[in-house]
């Protein structure tokens, strides 16, 4: 019988508007806020992140730390990458499917198109260009992460920042 894995992909929250080069760009407070909400909704989530990977772009790696509030635990293990800043789908895909099999719930922070083409890959649906702040829910019947593929996923949902705000 296979493990369940469940992987939470989320779109970094509300940045400022341009201005300062992309990468340098930092959540608003509003941002901010809908990032602590989403930590303190996932604490109530089954199952909950083990483990969390993001961007280290300034808006990804607030919106992990923000998140991360909520699981001070995870603080030490949490993984931020440059390579993973304008990555492609398949580039993240490659990073999850490297993440430790003892690890049964991973979330990762990233940006579009990429977020929004990896669920629609993963859970085989029709793409959805999820907003800022948003959280996807997939779970695989899977032993391994090295066993993720496209299409294997079934989606459970897709949360915005007004439905974990309420």
């Amino acid at each position: 019988m296979a493990n369940f894995k469940t992987l939470y992909l989320v779109r970094h929250a509300l940045p400022e508007e341009s201005g300062r080069l992309d990468a340098l760009r930092k959540l608003t407070t509003k941002g901010m806020n809908d990032a602590i909400a989403l930590g303190k909704w996932l604490q109530n989530q089954t199952p909950t992140p083990e483990h969390i990977m993001a961007s280290d772009a300034i808006r990804a790696k607030q919106t992990a730390e923000a998140i991360l509030e909520a699981f001070p635990t995870l603080k030490a293990n949490a993984a931020f990458d440059s390579d993973w800043y304008q990555c492609s789908s398949h580039e993240l895909l490659k990073a999850i499917q490297n993440v430790d099999d003892s690890i049964n719930t991973l979330l990762f922070v990233n940006h579009n198109p990429t977020v929004s083409m990896l669920i629609a890959e993963l859970s085989h649906t029709q793409p959805t260009w999820i907003t800022e702040g948003a959280c996807a829910q997939i779970q695989f019947e899977i032993d391994t992460w090295q066993g993720l593929q496209h299409g294997l996923g079934e989606l459970k949902g897709i949360y915005n920042p007004d439905y974990y705000n309420k």
